[in-house]
């Protein structure tokens, strides 16, 4: 089962800045980690552009603390069907995207015991 979520902003300068028509991409802002009770830990990782997507690193850390994690935890990590249906329930209706990252990090997971 899942029995954590944690969200944490993390500021890593890429070795060179990138344009897009929208913003000036210089860092990866937001990791994920989701833990299970046997132990194993996912990871995974996005780049929010506020000026892109609408969505902030910082908002999506409250939104993963305070929504996608409650809907996650105690779900089978391998029941990807009804972890895409928690999240959808929890944050689609706020039109975030880049919290799907998270499925990342639960993949990282069944990557792992692969």
């Amino acid at each position: 089962q899942i029995t954590e979520i944690k969200a944490t902003l993390v500021r890593m300068p890429l070795r060179k800045a990138f344009n897009i028509n929208l913003a000036n991409v210089t860092h990866k802002i937001n990791r994920g980690k989701v833990f299970t009770d046997d132990g194993l830990v996912g990871i995974g990782e996005a780049a929010p552009l506020p000026q892109f997507s609408g969505e902030a690193g910082d908002a999506m850390v409250s939104i993963i603390k305070e929504n996608l994690a409650p809907a996650v935890i105690g779900l089978d990590p391998f029941d990807i069907e009804k972890i895409v249906s928690a999240i959808d329930g929890a944050i689609a209706p706020m039109g975030y995207k880049y919290v799907y990252t998270y499925l990342d990090a639960i993949i990282d997971i069944l990557e792992e015991i692969r």
